[in-house]
């Protein structure tokens, strides 16, 4: 690709085509099936359908391998780093036991260990946008797919830019959280095993760096909380103004007519204060985290020290750098990670309770005997009428206590040409879409 791009300028007939397994088809097709399975599963057990657990079970091999490497990055290779950096500093130390060909060993095993640290951190970031993508896809898929089969009630419910705000934002959770989802149960495990190495090194020092640590982790999982609630609302109003701006758009020919310019331009504006309201909150929330973080291994490092001094420890430079290798590894996995997944989680869970909101609505269903609500048929009884209604009761949905149309009677004889006609709402859409089963 840049020995091409370096003889001709790019385009996109130059780009290769995605891998089959990454088409919005196959991908569609294979969360559409669980979720199909989990919907008639859940409707016969009288429970609550779940789009997590369907997300679970269709993308779980994919996110099994992402487990794998973390396992192998954050409980093998990070942990192992300060073991071979304090055995090396040591050689340096008057007096040591550890001799030029061992100190040669640590130091070249500490290199390799970064160099393979470096190759899976990429690896692991490639694979968890890359599998992240899929899932997007396939809610994009899924969410597509269903908005062709909503019915007129439900179309009518779920606003254009309530779907527009869904295939933009809130898929967009799916990439984001595939990075920080294996945190959740791989940071408490490291912080277990560091606080074992630093007790082994320095007692009671080492356990009181570790506490400063979990006394601000909870504080930084609030804000992780507390981003989730504005990440709801900022989503609320998102949806809120792409809807106005929609419907502005539709009937901008009404508005230069009546010169309504100016009276919906401070509408808009007023839409768009309320979301920079909540996108402010938002920033300052991500603000303080990232305060945190910046905050947690200094004075970690600090009071362990401190605390050596006063219980009469020697500090050697061994000691320095391992400890501040360690606490650098806790602060990065319970501090950034762990916290910043929690952060991530919640606001996917938000985004996943919407999308499964915008799934469960009424589709429309199409009969083959048309029928109408009350369950009366419609059909020609005798062979010269073309259609033979009698008594027709509808409603716009089974939960509605208003009739959309009521005790209608018709006769139309084959070859008889028969208009309708009557003021707006008078029901004549709700009778023509009665007929054709589509109400």
């Amino acid at each position: 690709m840049f020995r091409k791009g370096y003889r001709k300028t790019l385009d996109v007939d130059d780009l290769y085509n995605p891998i089959s397994s990454d088409r919005s088809t196959v991908l569609g097709d294979r969360l559409e099936r669980k979720w199909i399975k989990h919907l008639e599963r859940s409707t016969k057990l009288g429970k609550n359908p779940s789009l997590l657990k369907v997300l679970v079970a269709t993308f779980w091999p994919e996110y099994l391998y992402l487990g794998v490497i973390s396992v192998i990055l954050d409980l093998g290779i990070r942990l192992a780093q300060p073991i071979m950096l304090g055995n090396l500093l040591e050689y340096f130390r008057p007096g040591t036991e550890i001799t030029r060909d061992e100190a040669f060993m640590y130091a070249g095993g500490l290199v390799a260990l970064i160099g393979v640290s470096a190759i899976l951190i990429n690896q692991y970031i490639m694979c968890a946008f890359h599998y992240g993508m899929k899932v997007r896809a396939a809610c994009c898929a899924l969410i597509y797919r269903k908005s062709l089969r909503l019915s007129k009630t439900a179309l009518g419910e779920t606003a254009s830019g309530k779907i527009v705000n869904l295939l933009s934002n809130d898929v967009s959770r799916f990439d984001i959280v595939s990075i920080f989802i294996h945190q959740m149960w791989i940071a408490p495990a490291s912080a277990i095993i560091v606080m074992y190495f630093l007790y082994k090194e320095a007692q009671l020092a080492g356990i009181v760096g570790v506490v400063v640590v979990f006394l601000v982790t909870p504080l930084q999982s609030y804000t992780g909380k507390l981003s989730a609630i504005y990440r709801k609302q900022t989503a609320m109003k998102t949806d809120e103004r792409v809807r106005l701006m929609d419907e502005i758009i539709s009937g901008i020919q009404v508005i230069k007519m009546y010169a309504w310019e100016k009276p919906f331009t401070k509408l808009i504006k007023y839409a768009r204060k309320a979301e920079l309201k909540v996108v402010t909150k938002s920033s300052y929330v991500r603000g303080l985290f990232m305060t945190f973080n910046l905050f947690t291994t200094r004075m970690s490092l600090f009071c362990s020290l401190l605390t050596m001094v006063l219980m009469q420890q020697p500090i050697t430079a061994t000691k320095v750098f391992v400890f501040m290798s360690y606490f650098n590894i806790l602060s990065q996995t319970m501090s950034t990670m762990w916290v910043r997944g929690i952060s991530e989680v919640a606001e996917l869970l938000v985004a996943i309770r919407r999308l499964q909101s915008f799934m469960l609505n009424e589709e429309f269903i199409e009969h083959n005997k048309p029928q109408n609500n009350n369950g009366a048929d419609i059909r020609a009884i005798d062979s010269r009428d073309a259609l033979n209604i009698k008594g027709l009761t509808a409603y716009w949905s089974t939960g509605s206590s208003d009739l959309a149309l009521k005790n209608i009677s018709l006769n139309v004889k084959k070859r008889q040409l028969l208009g309708i006609i009557g003021p707006v709402g008078s029901g004549k859409s709700s009778l023509l879409q009665t007929i054709l089963g589509t109400i």
